[in-house]
């Protein structure tokens, strides 16, 4: 009996039922503005039962507000949604409170990682835009570099040394071949900073030395044998591309699109104006579909602002915010100046590359991120015992999961269930309006126009299904003005139904409307997500100016 009381304690069986949810996500590249499939949430709510208890009460009140946000969200569906991927992560915080569970995870996720990479180098993916999810790789590799490499210099014996400096080989080579600057960044913050603890403690410097050799040697050999260079291809890449953003921030070459910094600096400009209109946040989970309703550049959107910091304040507001940073940032305190630092420098390089970027795999990045932060609680609470063992929030935190849980996978039938049941979610309402007869389709998409009051999505949704010109027209009207950067197409169809309807004075409305959001020399974003690249661009604002309609 003690023997089991023990591994409950240690989260063994979290850790045991969550590690093959782990490898799924990474597999699966899921999206956390999409509902996870009903065995994850239910995976996630009854490890979340089990071990509700030892929830730090930080990551219990930063999953509250979120919910609580849906009270006053714009997009509640997104909120809801966000609710139940937050249940997995909690779920995740408990499995990183068993430390080899943490080894378990993401020891084989580095190599699947070293695999992915090289396939892709291998079959030619090396301009850094269509293997996007080695960026996830190299972080997730960033992970283990502070701690295999202390661990590596803490070793007695020679022999048990090198493979240790084989194995950070390992972690550095998956670092270096994703090509990121989001993940050379935070790198760069570690070894600084990693180097700087090393010295101070006084390691064997013939130690340091032969681990340095070990690693040098064996990346150099590695890139060299594999014709492709893996690690010489990513740099250079980045040299070339940091190069390009210079010029282009100067005004010179591609000067006419965004560069990657001013992209994201106008995107967390746009960001930043939902945190100062909305206070409280739009609603967790919320930002790609309110996005367009913030735009103040042509075309600058997408379903997330590279910036989990920004991110977090726009969607649950400064309270939000403020409790993201007090779940991370205490452990951090309390583990820095103790024997476990490599944990501590580990996580913070970890989320660190979420300022820079967020991926569209980000459910397996956060459970990543948040079973990393688990173990960094447990060698926290090592240090200082902390409140949230005398605080029994079990109750009331399980039963709102699991009361969410019910409410959303629940079974259904009626055309009216997407919006009553789920609050308006296009992943619930979008197939209800294909099987939908008129007179319900037109019901819930006034519903889930009042659900959702600043998204795109519905006005778009609305128009599919219009039929008559006049309706039409009310519609992409209705887009243009509201949405006035999201796409210059929406003024042009604007212009030719009017035409059509021999409305000429909205005609030229449309057209002075469009040129005026997109003029010729605007810089835009034309990521290949939006579908237009600069010749259909330029094409469509010379049918503006000339006011002719492109042909279909």
């Amino acid at each position: 009996m003690s023997n089991l009381k023990t591994l409950y304690r240690k989260a063994v069986p979290a850790a045991l039922l969550l590690l093959p949810l782990g490898y799924f996500l990474w597999s699966a590249q899921m999206v956390t503005f999409q509902a996870p499939p009903w065995w994850v949430a239910a995976l996630g709510l009854g490890v979340l039962a089990l071990y509700s208890r030892r929830v730090p009460w930080p990551a219990w009140l930063y999953w509250g507000w979120g919910g609580i946000t849906l009270l006053w969200s714009l997009a509640p569906g997104h909120t809801l949604v966000w609710t139940l991927w937050s249940i997995v992560f909690l779920a995740a915080m408990m499995a990183g409170r068993w430390l080899p569970g943490f080894w378990l995870l993401n020891l084989p996720l580095l190599f699947l990682g070293i695999d992915a990479g090289l396939l892709l180098y291998h079959f030619g993916y090396t301009t850094g835009e269509e293997p996007l999810f080695q960026y996830a790789y190299g972080a997730q590799a960033l992970l283990l570099v502070p701690l295999l490499a202390v661990t590596t210099l803490k070793q007695g014996r020679n022999w048990t040394l090198v493979l240790l400096a084989l194995l950070l080989s390992a972690a550095l080579f998956s670092t270096l071949i994703s090509g990121a600057r989001a993940v050379y960044l935070p790198l760069l913050v570690v070894v600084m900073l990693g180097g700087y603890r090393i010295v101070r403690e006084g390691m064997d410097r013939k130690r340091i030395l032969l681990a340095a050799l070990v690693v040098v040697g064996s990346l150099a050999l590695v890139d060299g044998l594999l014709s492709y260079h893996p690690v010489r291809a990513a740099l250079a890449r980045n040299l070339v591309a940091t190069n390009q953003l210079i010029r282009s921030e100067e005004g010179g070459v591609g000067s006419r699109g965004f560069g990657t910094v001013e992209w994201r600096l106008r995107m967390w400009e746009q960001t930043g104006d939902i945190a100062l209109k909305r206070p409280f946040g739009a609603g967790a989970g919320s930002f790609p579909a309110v996005i367009h309703a913030y735009q103040q550049y042509p075309m600058l959107w997408s379903n997330n602002p590279h910036n989990v910091l920004m991110e977090t304040l726009a969607q649950s507001g400064w309270v939000g915010l403020l409790l993201l940073l007090l779940l991370l940032g205490w452990p951090m305190i309390k583990v820095w100046p103790s024997g476990h630092w490599p944990f501590a420098l580990a996580v913070g390089g970890f989320w660190s590359t979420f300022i820079f970027d967020i991926h569209t795999m980000s459910p397996a990045m956060m459970l990543v991120a948040f079973w990393s932060l688990g173990a960094l609680w447990k060698l926290a609470e090592g240090e200082a015992p902390t409140v949230s063992r005398s605080v029994n929030v079990k109750p009331l935190g399980v039963v709102l999961a699991f009361g969410l849980v019910l409410w959303w996978y629940l079974p259904c039938q009626s055309d009216v269930c997407s919006v009553e049941r789920h609050l308006g979610h296009p992943e619930k309402v979008l197939p209800r309006l294909a099987e939908a007869d008129p007179a319900s389709r037109d019901e819930v998409l006034e519903m889930a126009r009042s659900l959702y009051p600043q998204s795109l999505w519905v006005l778009q949704a609305d128009l599919l299904y219009a039929v008559q010109p006049e309706e039409r027209l009310r519609i992409i009207k209705e887009t243009s003005l509201r949405f006035p950067f999201q796409h210059p197409r929406n003024y042009l169809r604007w212009a030719e139904l009017a035409s059509s309807l021999g409305k000429d004075d909205e005609v030229e409305e449309a057209i002075s409307l469009g040129l005026q959001y997109f003029p010729p020399d605007a810089k835009v974003n034309l990521g290949r997500r939006r579908g237009l690249t600069r010749e259909a661009y330029d094409q469509l604002i010379t049918s503006l100016i000339a006011n002719q309609m492109p042909q279909e």
